[in-house]
């Protein structure tokens, strides 16, 4: 028998549909398996791959940027809940040592469950953190419009503009999906 998450993520799993509707099309094979258990972390050009063409289709500001992607072995956890990515602006220091402006690094582990368009989501959502100062032009971080728990929504309802507008945002792609 499935598990209550196990049947969620079916339900929410959208394969390749989304990305293919988005014109966006993987060419870089994934990697079967990691390389040894001495490994920690190594590039992903998959990753890479895949953040270049969200960047060209939904991203402008940030294709001046020298972003890396990474994979580690296993993906961090923050109590009981696993954490896919993190994305990292780099300080000038780093910069100057390794030449990007910003490192995404990914969970292995977490990355081989997902289907193209779950990959996709993922470095979608690690891209959404970034920010560019239009002023400055330096590079920062934006959290999480939406925070609040499920069960809290539940009982009190919509708290924040920001859940309203992630309700909306989920109607509309259900509307343009056939949902």
């Amino acid at each position: 028998m499935d598990t209550l998450q196990e049947q969620t993520q079916d339900l929410l799993s959208t394969g390749n549909t989304v990305s293919l509707q988005q014109g966006l099309i993987p060419t870089i094979p994934a990697l079967d398996n990691w390389p040894s258990q001495e490994t920690k972390f190594i590039y992903s050009e998959e990753a890479q791959e895949m953040g270049e063409q969200l960047i060209s289709k939904f991203r402008e500001d940030l294709k001046g940027l020298n972003i890396g992607y990474v994979f580690k072995d296993k993906a961090s956890k923050t109590g009981e809940n696993v954490v896919f990515g993190e994305a990292k602006p780099q300080s000038d220091l780093q910069k100057v040592l390794h030449e990007y402006d910003a490192i995404i690094v990914v969970g292995f582990d977490a990355w081989e469950t997902l289907d193209v368009d779950g990959k996709y989501r993922l470095i979608y959502h690690e891209l959404a953190h970034f920010s560019v100062n239009p002023k400055t032009g330096k590079l920062g971080t934006v959290p999480h419009f939406v925070e609040e728990f499920p069960e809290v929504i539940r009982v009190f309802g919509l708290g924040k503009t920001a859940d309203v507008d992630y309700i909306h945002a989920y109607q509309e792609f259900c509307k343009n999906n056939g949902r």
